[in-house]
């Protein structure tokens, strides 16, 4: 009688211990698809020139420097922050080819002097650039920038804000490119086009 209570005893035992290693990997299971699906979440870029100084352009750490020179010759005192003069390259790549024979030409007619609108402006409308693709590229250009360890909080690191680029109205631009006292638009006054395409056909 007390091996037959014995071996029920080990029965029962070894049926709980399956039980409980049957659980386990269930638990673990859960735990790990819950890690996989954290590390995998999507967030949206963060770009400070396009986002943080829509806001407070003031925020901008301006550089010492008084003056703009393109090409080691042709300095002048500047009115604007650096990013109304600077073009990264991908932004340049949008216009193909003759995107740097067209910079060229500009610089070339306002030889010492400031252009009449922002470079940025005039490679926009002159070959149509729509607004999708110059987010794109101002994103490669800012992710370059991260790799390279720049500060975008500092004046040479700024990025172009493609929201005051593509209102076209060069009075919002100048304003919020100035490097003393820049102006903030009203958002809800100002609109803000997908190229400068649309701008001309909404014209009256």
């Amino acid at each position: 009688m007390k091996k037959l209570l014995l071996a029920l005893i080990c029965i029962v035992f070894t049926f709980c211990a399956c039980e409980k290693i049957d659980l386990e990997p269930t638990d673990a299971s859960t735990e790990e698809s819950t890690e996989v699906i954290t590390s995998t979440k999507t967030e949206m870029p963060y770009v400070p020139g396009m986002y943080m100084y829509n806001e407070n352009p003031e925020l901008v750490v301006l550089n010492p420097g008084e003056t703009y020179d393109l090409d080691g010759d042709s300095g002048y005192k500047r009115t604007y922050r650096l990013a109304y003069y600077r073009i990264d390259i991908e932004v340049i790549k949008l216009a193909g080819d003759d995107g740097f024979d067209y910079l060229e030409q500009l610089t070339q007619e306002n030889y010492g002097n400031e252009t009449p609108e922002m470079r940025i402006v005039l490679l926009v409308k002159h070959f149509n650039i729509p607004k999708e693709d110059f987010i794109v590229a101002v994103l490669e250009d800012e992710k370059i920038s991260r790799e390279l360890g720049k500060d975008f909080m500092q004046e040479e690191a700024e990025l172009p804000n493609p929201d005051i680029i593509y209102t076209f109205d060069n009075e919002i631009i100048n304003a919020y490119y100035r490097r003393e006292n820049p102006v903030t638009p009203d958002w809800d006054k100002v609109v803000v086009y997908e190229s400068y395409g649309d701008y001309l056909a909404a014209r009256p």
